[in-house]
Formats: structure tokens, sequence, C-alpha cells
């Protein structure tokens, strides 16, 4: 069985075939700048979690090394557990 197609209606498919293709193509250009940016920006966020981790660590770790050393001070362990910073009697060297 043949089937009579206008030429028309040929073109007309064609174009709109074109159109969607052409779109497809700008979304995928689109989605491809957004994962880059994505993967900029998660790097960006490791990187500054990392640095604000290690920023935080330092003296937090300082203050809880001072903070049992005066707990053991206050509740008589004596002062062999005192940082070298202080005194015998306690107060700041």
């Amino acid at each position: 069985m043949f089937v009579w197609i206008e030429r028309q209606y040929i073109q007309a498919t064609d174009q709109r075939l074109i159109a969607a293709l052409a779109e497809r193509d700008d979304l995928i250009r689109d989605l491809n700048l957004k994962r880059e940016q994505l993967t900029r920006l998660q790097r960006a966020r490791t990187q500054l979690l990392a640095s604000i981790s290690h920023d935080l660590r330092q003296p937090l770790q300082a203050v809880r090394l001072y903070a049992e050393a005066l707990n053991r001070y206050l509740t008589g362990g004596g002062f062999s557990a005192m940082p070298i910073f202080l005194k015998e009697d306690g107060t700041p060297a």
C-alpha cells in the first residue's frame, strides 16, 4: 500500500524534529555546565570544611587539655598534670 505524503508535511515535520534536536542539545549543554559548576562547588565546600575543621580543632584541643589539667588540679590531682605555663600555686607564669 502506498501512502501519499505531501512535501510540505514532511518539511514541517523535519523542521519540528530539527528544533527538538536543537533544544535537546541546548539542554544537554546546560546540564553539563551545571554538573561542572556542582563539581567545583562540591570541591570548594570540601576544602572549606577541611579548613574549618582544622582551624577549630587546634584551639579546641588546647582548651580541652587546659580544662582537663585544671580539673585535675581542682580535684586534687596535683600539679604534675598542670601545663608548663602555670606556676605551682596555679597562677599564670
